[in-house]
């Protein structure tokens, strides 16, 4: 997708994910929080419009810049070569698009479009390091360039150095990648222990809301009360669970939905962890994020 058509897409969603979450307040203000069953929904709703599909733009850009990066380092090298046998800039983007860079190739073509449009090589570049900004490798590489322009260097030389560079680099993330994902098969085992604390809480407590009789403990007596129904300050956590399958009307359902929530949260924030320990970016993360909310819903969905 054009850098920007996505952003003005990404933009949209905010904009139109933010009115409706700004709706749903002003629905419950003006109903003085009565109106619950309808808030509770279109928050959510909200909420996924804004963030979640954000969310997902962010997530398939990220990727498609770490298959440019894949090729960047052999689109270095082509492009050193063109420019040392004696071509100028435009020349040598011409050569080097007959080379297939796979997800690179968008960002190759526009930068030669606007080379032919007589846009100055360094504000070219700097067009691409912006379209590429996910990418701190690219990033730095087009820096460099652009400053052995202005300082008068070989570019062509400056290219083909950074071309094995930028191959050794990879070789050395590739190796701590492997390490690193020994501490990610930790953190999934820690989150799949979280989960079934969570079952096991939950069956715990189970039973005291389905008392028949108060429960005697020493000078204290324990009694079902069904808190969607006797708390009017809870109703709307106990909605949110009407919007995922719970039945308000079940005396676990305020349990059943703070654990949910709680669930939820560790499944973000464990997401965002894994995804700054591989990529040092939380975009990396969402897909792990993806995995854990899934395990979350079919728990709650199945299980609980």
């Amino acid at each position: 997708m054009d850098y920007y058509k996505k952003k003005n897409l990404e933009i949209a969603f905010l904009v139109l994910g933010s009115a409706i979450i700004i709706s749903s307040f002003v629905i419950a203000f003006m109903t003085k929080g009565e109106a619950s069953e309808i808030t509770t929904p279109l928050l959510i709703f909200g909420v996924f419009v804004s963030f979640i599909v954000y969310a997902t733009i962010e997530y398939f850009d990220f990727l498609q810049v770490k298959k440019a990066e894949e090729t960047f380092s052999r689109f270095l090298r082509d492009y050193s070569e063109a420019v040392n046998s004696g071509m100028n800039f435009i020349q040598a983007f011409d050569i080097v698009l007959r080379n297939d860079y796979g997800a690179l190739n968008p960002y190759i073509k526009r930068a030669k479009y606007r080379l032919s449009l007589n846009i100055p090589f360094p504000r070219v570049l700097e067009l691409m390091k912006k379209e590429l900004s996910k990418s701190k490798m690219i990033s730095n590489a087009i820096d460099i360039i652009i400053n052995s322009y202005y300082s008068g260097g070989d570019v062509g030389l400056t290219m083909m150095d950074l071309s094995q560079t930028l191959l050794n680099i990879k070789e050395i993330y590739e190796e701590r990648k492997v390490i690193l994902n020994q501490q990610v098969m930790i953190m999934y085992a820690v989150f799949i222990v979280f989960m079934v604390i969570t079952v096991v809480l939950y069956f715990t407590i189970k039973p005291l809301t389905e008392l028949k009789t108060p429960l005697e403990i020493g000078k204290y007596s324990i009694s079902a009360i069904n808190f969607c129904e006797e708390y009017k300050q809870v109703r709307p956590i106990c909605n949110i669970g009407y919007v995922f399958g719970f039945k308000p009307e079940e005396p676990t359902t305020y349990f059943k939905v703070m654990l949910f929530l709680l669930s939820i949260v560790q499944a973000i924030s464990t997401g965002l962890i894994i995804g700054i320990i591989l990529e040092n970016n939380y975009q990396a993360g969402l897909k792990h994020i993806a995995i854990f909310i899934s395990v979350v819903l079919l728990t709650f969905g199945i299980i609980l």
